[in-house]
């Protein structure tokens, strides 16, 4: 079987593997070092490794009134551990009750007593089982226990301070955009179904590409103004993106609007990804139609400046 998505462990209880658990929302540097280290140790010592995530993520099971937003869908999840590392990938169903297990089960019996395991790869701060109890110690008592070897992964560092997916959802929130590509290691997106607005940025002379963005389950960058690559069909395309309400055209709905450079075609209805590369200012309500014209225009020239530096991330 080529490794990939599994349903279910028993598809692969006869394979001997290397394994790593944990949510892995964004699939950032420090995850791509935990990757790196399983293929590692995967490759001298003649396994297949297993990468063991949830679904859904465990907070918003935990924590029902909290609205987490994610850095990653599940599809760009398993795309980016696959391109990284080929893997079996297995979605652990993550319910209450698993919330519950205690920390010894959780490796013993739904891992261990499931799957060949050889090897562990964590990081050295690892946590699992209910309310996170288990830890490094607990989990090189329970490899011993099974035969299993161990080995701890490095933190990835990023201003003197560990990168993690919180840390990255926080960077995005307060308009962070530069720095939460250099933690993720990948510039950060969206994507959607162009739907149609309002008309005004046609009527201006700056048509848009619009994304609704009122049932995102991806954290959503402040509002604002972004320079952006949109994806369309396989193709790049320069331009600059509202995030936020359209105020000078009376309040919306959240919402991305997409000015791209370039393309004049009708594409309503296509789905398109949206990278967003540097923040350059706050949404504002202008007086004016003529004066929303103008600052788009001055928007538009420092964005081409910011493309011809050939700055990245």
């Amino acid at each position: 079987m080529f490794p990939g998505v599994i349903k279910n462990l028993s598809e692969i209880e006869g394979n001997s593997v290397s394994i790593t658990t944990g949510s892995f929302d964004g699939i950032h540097k420090g995850h791509s070092s935990l990757l790196k280290k399983l293929g590692s140790v995967s490759a001298n010592n003649n396994t297949t490794p297993l990468v063991i995530t949830f679904e859904p993520h465990p907070r918003k099971v935990i924590d029902k009134d909290y609205d987490l937003k994610l850095l990653t869908t599940k599809d760009e999840k398993s795309t980016r551990i696959s391109s990284q590392l080929p893997a079996y990938i297995y979605y652990m169903k993550f319910t209450d009750d698993l919330a519950k297990t205690d920390s010894s089960d959780f490796y013993r019996e739904l891992i261990f007593n499931k799957v060949k395991v050889r090897a562990v790869v964590a990081g050295q701060n690892h946590s699992f089982g209910h309310d996170r109890k288990g830890d490094g110690s607990l989990l090189k008592s329970l490899c011993d226990e099974n035969g299993i070897s161990l080995y701890f992964a490095e933190p990835v560092m990023y201003k003197n301070r560990r990168i993690s997916s919180t840390r990255i959802r926080n960077s995005i929130s307060e308009g962070l955009i530069e720095e939460s590509n250099l933690m993720l290691g990948y510039t950060y997106s969206l994507s959607g179904r162009v739907v149609r607005g309002t008309g005004i940025g046609s009527k201006i002379g700056f048509p848009t590409a619009n994304i609704d963005l009122s049932g995102s389950l991806k954290a959503l960058p402040l509002s604002g103004v972004y320079i952006t690559e949109t994806v369309l069909d396989g193709s790049i395309y320069q331009g600059i993106t509202n995030v936020g309400r359209k105020p000078t055209a009376g309040d919306h709905d959240l919402n991305l609007e997409n000015f791209i450079f370039g393309l004049d075609s009708d594409i309503y209805g296509s789905i398109i990804y949206v990278n967003f590369l540097k923040r350059l200012r706050s949404e504002k309500k202008f007086s004016s139609l003529d004066e929303l014209a103008q600052e788009i225009s001055t928007d538009r020239i420092k964005a081409l400046e910011y493309f011809a530096s050939g700055v990245s991330y």
